[in-house]
């Protein structure tokens, strides 16, 4: 069972900004170690860190680096389970770029993060997605905050269509994305079309801030079934399918 008689949930969080001073989240390892200590406090099982992948910009950082700075936060902090991954913003050479292993998808699954630009058209990258999807599994970050999404919830049926998953994020339910976001996330809710939440961390929070927006969600779900699924049980599974695809590859190389 995933929540105790307080309702206080467990969950995975597979969106955020904790790897130090590699994006516009944690600045160094003190920040990290808070960030993750905020997690674990309000009932986060495991983390996925997500930093930025931009290509052309400051936000390039290379996945060995990346894995280095996880490594040394799993030695300072060993009591959260860390695991590697990148939120990768939309592109056409994104095949390209994980098969080179520039960078990975979450816990180096095959789910893919992948970001749009908030108020871009849509068009401009519905083609990437279904390219990407058709050979990967494509999870759109929080979609409740295009605008584009905002002004036409028919795009997101479309990506529905396109098998494309959907991971929003708390701070939504919260009111941090304004009043549209959380409009078209409570309706993304009603329909069934989110995959999983995240808390897509940059900063230290407010006590009971995700503990808080979990408990907001369970109200606007009313389904223990699929509020297990949206904040651990689908996270979970990208996490098991990443060590299986592990296992795979040892025994064909054995």
């Amino acid at each position: 069972m995933l929540a105790n008689k307080n309702r206080d949930y467990s969950f995975i969080d597979i969106h955020s900004h904790i790897l130090p001073g590699i994006d516009d989240g944690a600045k160094n390892i003190a920040e990290s170690k808070i960030l993750i200590a905020q997690l674990r406090s309000e009932g986060a099982e495991a983390i996925i860190c997500t930093p930025h992948y931009i290509p052309n910009t400051d936000s390039v950082s290379p996945l060995k680096e990346n894995r280095q700075l996880l490594n040394l936060l799993k030695e300072e902090d060993p009591r959260t389970p860390l695991y590697i991954g990148n939120e990768l913003y939309i592109d056409e050479d994104l095949d390209v770029l994980l098969k080179k292993k520039q960078v990975c998808g979450l816990a180096n699954s095959r789910y893919l993060l992948i970001e749009l630009p908030m108020s871009g058209e849509f068009e401009d990258y519905e083609d990437i997605l279904n390219f990407m999807n058709r050979k990967y599994k494509v999870i759109l970050a929080h979609p409740e905050r295009y605008t584009s999404f905002q002004k036409d919830f028919a795009l997101i049926e479309r990506l529905v269509d396109m098998g494309i998953r959907f991971q929003c994020n708390y701070g939504t339910l919260m009111g941090q994305y304004g009043r549209e976001a959380k409009k078209t996330l409570k309706k993304m809710l009603k329909k069934r079309y989110v995959f999983a939440f995240g808390s897509d961390i940059h900063k230290i929070r407010t006590d009971g801030y995700y503990s808080k927006a979990i408990a907001k969600l369970n109200k606007i779900v009313k389904d223990d079934n699929y509020l297990t699924d949206l904040i651990h049980d689908n996270p979970k599974r990208i996490i098991v399918s990443a060590a299986n695809s592990r296992k795979n590859r040892k025994k064909e190389s054995e």
